[in-house]
């Protein structure tokens, strides 16, 4: 697992990756869980899946239940590194894809004259969404871990110097 994916991996509670590689198994989206939270929005499951939010307890008993395996199981090691590494990877591969369309459409909705919006995509095609999202993701793992932000930022440049080589 590469540097990206551990970073993304670590912004994700544990159950939660755990259990999307057994609903991606399973064919489980996270709108089928809304009675299983007790939740009315995708949105509000989607908080609980990447970290944002924390759900409650019975919401977790209820989860494994739903996906029938243990709490230990969910909270463990038990998935393989490949399942793992699959759905961290697909799932950083939709993030760069929201992220793009997220700046199209605003990039549609704001008045921002024609040369301005390709400026800023050519830009934004140089820096790379990969890119813009491990330093996105770099940046909040040191908040969540209330670490200075400079450590971040050296190890930003770190990336960008492994990137260029």
């Amino acid at each position: 697992m590469n540097v990206l994916e551990l970073v993304l991996a670590m912004s994700k509670p544990k159950w939660a990756t755990n259990a999307e590689v057994l609903m991606r198994r399973n064919g489980i989206q996270q709108g089928d869980l809304l009675e299983v939270f007790g939740v009315t929005t995708k949105g509000a499951i989607g908080h609980y899946f990447n970290g944002r939010r924390e759900p409650s307890l019975n919401g977790l008993i209820k989860l494994s239940e739903f996906l029938n395996i243990s709490m230990s199981q969910l909270f463990g090691d038990n998935i393989s590194p490949i399942e793992l590494e699959t759905v961290t990877t697909s799932l950083y591969i939709a993030e760069q894809q929201h992220l793009t369309d997220a700046l199209k459409l605003l990039a549609r909705a704001i008045d921002i004259s024609p040369d301005d919006i390709t400026v800023f995509f050519n830009v934004f095609e140089k820096m790379g969404a990969g890119n813009i999202l491990k330093a996105a993701h770099i940046l909040a793992e040191a908040d969540h871990q209330s670490t200075d932000k400079i450590t971040a930022v050296i190890e930003i440049q770190d990336f960008i110097k492994q990137t260029a080589s």
